[in-house]
């Protein structure tokens, strides 16, 4: 302590004391330093422009999209350095303060398939480094544009009949190869090979001559170009149309087995048929048929032996022509008639009668009951809700339904008939007192006349009354059950009902549409629908018109059909003489019967070319998922939030 002197003390107090200050002040300082250096890197540097890497499919005019990475406060321009190594690149005028376009050429030589442009991007804070945008290119090749499907129409054997293929190379190379082909189908020319130009169309000319009748399918196959096939469509139908085959020959009341046979004329001659039955059955010796006419043969036999009958019925025609039908008795077991498609009674005031009979080949016993309030009496018997009756082969009954009519039933009832003997199904058909609505007429039963030994054919043509006002159609005649039955099997082969969820399918599949009884189905919707029919003979697009299926309650209660032409109706035709026809002012969610006529006739009738029935879907609601602008609105609104959350990224 003793060399510490005074003068020492104060410079190691000043040391002390001095230091702290003079090491915080230097921090200080560098402090500063580094905020300044920060500053200076991130929010005073240049813009910096984001990379662009492109992958071309063709060889035609592009824009490509150029960006600075980040939140600019301030617009930057974008700058190209000099030209592209192979191809052309034009800076359009710029819209928008982050980004720019630009109109890239790329070179027409096929072995080029890579190229770049620089560019450079600035603003009041600097201008950035060079970018270099990659492009790389790859060609389209041939690519074959063909039809979906082709459709021959209907033909009668003996028939040919041909059909341009047309094929565009929509690619940018030379399309080259081979066509095959399935089916009945050939070439007219003989050619099966392919050359087509990039932008150009080549036709085909297709040849179909079937050797057998039935519904045909084929299918063109190409060797290059495209990996799609057409698909090749047709029906042929032999000279003279002849259902039900088997014929069926069921026991009717009064007691015999009879049917009906249903003969339509495809040629364009006046035919002459004449039957011969093996065993022999009771029927015409032979009938004038005129072209295109359908006409009814009753077919009758008294045999009512429960044994099962098999036999075959020979139609012979002009020009050594000839077709065999096969038929044979109704089951050997009892089955009841009468009640064949139906689905409900409605029970006026004064009640409803219904009879059945026993159609098979033995004696069967059945069941019926009802439902309250609804009751029913058999003949001499008090109305009740329960009861079983006996019929033997061709014996009927009458059964007498009854309901109160004040108060008027809350609920709809049921009729039930079951068999204790033999075979069969239970049968059960609603009862209702209410009237019927008009778009879903109700179907009963009524009993079946018999055809009388030896009578002449019935015409439906000389069966159609003239045209009440306002239909434009003559009322549909009556058919008893035995003949409505079997016309029905016809109509629901050449007339069927589109399923909604079946054609929504095949729709969202690969198909726009569907073939539907001869008629290209498509753009179906709640209110309107688009048929396509094959060129019609002998008649003009402008003579054709659409009729829609109603019906109403008459003053004697019977249901009437009545056709009511459609005032929304367009009609067009295409290159290969198809007729297009676009409906509007359908019923959405209902089963609409369409009728497609030709010029009128004598008498108000009208000539039918086609008829079909269609499912329309339900009203699409306004939010629902099948309207455009709902998701036009979702996207909107996923836009501004990614938006929104960018601006709050970058703030952060």
């Amino acid at each position: 302590m003793k060399y510490l002197t005074p003068t020492a003390l104060l410079c190691i107090g000043a040391l002390l004391f001095g230091f702290p200050a003079v090491q915080g002040k230097g921090l200080g300082e560098r402090r500063t330093v580094l905020d300044d250096r920060k500053i200076g890197t991130f929010e005073n540097a240049p813009p910096m422009p984001a990379p662009v890497k492109l992958a071309l499919v063709g060889r035609s005019k592009v824009r490509v999209f150029l960006r600075v990475r980040g939140l600019q406060k301030e617009p930057a321009t974008f700058i190209l350095r000099g030209e592209p190594e192979h191809g052309t690149a034009k800076l359009l005028p710029q819209i928008s303060r982050e980004w720019a376009e630009v109109e890239y050429t790329p070179p027409q030589e096929r072995e080029i398939t890579s190229d770049s442009f620089k560019f450079v991007v600035s603003n009041s804070r600097g201008t950035s480094s060079e970018s270099i945008a990659v492009i790389s290119i790859k060609d389209i090749g041939p690519r074959l544009e063909t039809p979906h499907h082709l459709n021959f129409g209907i033909l009668q054997t003996g028939q040919s009949r041909e059909m341009p293929l047309e094929i565009r190379n929509s690619g940018d190379t030379v399309a080259a190869g081979s066509l095959s082909v399935t089916g009945e189908w050939s070439f007219a020319e003989g050619s099966q090979t392919y050359e087509i130009e990039p932008g150009q169309t080549a036709t085909f000319p297709l040849l179909f001559s079937p050797k057998s009748t039935g519904s045909m399918e084929g299918e063109i196959r190409f060797s290059s170009g495209t990996t799609r096939s057409v698909f090749l469509l047709a029906k042929v139908e032999d000279w003279i149309e002849a259902t039900p085959d088997p014929i069926l020959l069921r026991v009717t009341h009064p007691p015999m087995r009879a049917a009906t046979l249903i003969l339509t004329n495809q040629t364009d001659l006046r035919e002459w048929i004449q039957f011969e039955s093996e065993p022999a059955l009771a029927h015409p010796y032979g009938v004038w048929i005129e072209s295109r006419q359908t006409i009814l043969v009753p077919i009758t036999t008294a045999s009512l032996t429960p044994v099962e009958q098999i036999g075959k019925l020979t139609l012979r025609g002009s020009q050594n022509r000839h077709r065999f039908l096969l038929w044979r008795t109704s089951a050997l077991g009892p089955a009841l008639g009468g009640l064949s498609n139906l689905q409900r009674i409605w029970v006026a005031a004064h009640g409803k009668a219904l009879t059945v009979w026993n159609e098979g080949g033995r004696t069967g016993k059945w069941t019926v009951q009802t439902s309250d309030p609804f009751k029913f009496s058999l003949p001499n018997e008090s109305p009740s809700n329960a009861a079983e009756f006996t019929l033997a082969p061709g014996e009927a009954l009458s059964l007498h339904v009854t309901a109160p009519t004040k108060p008027l039933p809350k609920q709809d009832g049921t009729l039930q008939i079951h068999p204790l003997l033999g075979g069969g199904t239970t049968q059960s058909i609603k009862l209702t007192v209410r009237k019927p609505l008009l778009p879903d007429p109700f179907r009963e039963s009524s009993p079946a006349s018999t055809p009388q030994r030896g009578t002449a054919a019935v015409s439906l043509k000389d069966l159609a009354a003239p045209t009440p006002n306002p239909s434009p159609l003559p009322e549909a005649p009556y058919f008893p059950p035995s003949i409505l039955d079997r016309k029905r099997k016809k109509d629901s082969t050449t007339a069927p009902s589109l399923d909604l969820n079946i054609l929504k399918n095949i729709r969202n599949a690969f198909m726009p549409g569907i073939v539907a009884n001869n008629i290209f189905v498509s753009h179906l919707t709640a209110h309107s629908v688009r048929l396509t029919i094959p060129p019609p003979s002998d008649v003009s697009p402008n003579q054709i018109s659409a009729l829609i299926r109603s019906s109403e309650i008459t003053a004697n209660e019977q249901i009437k059909m009545v056709w009511t032409p459609l005032k929304d109706l367009t009609i067009k035709t295409t290159k290969l003489g198809q007729v297009v026809l676009d409906l509007d002012g359908l019923t959405p969610d209902s089963t609409v019967g369409i009728l497609i006529a030709g010029p009128s006739l004598e008498g108000g009738r009208r000539v039918v070319l086609n008829q079909l029935d269609l499912k329309t879907p339900a009203q699409v609601f306004w939010l629902s998922p099948h309207r455009p602008w709902v998701w036009i609105l979702g996207a909107f609104v996923g836009f501004v939030a990614l938006q929104s959350f960018r601006n709050r990224r970058f703030r952060r």
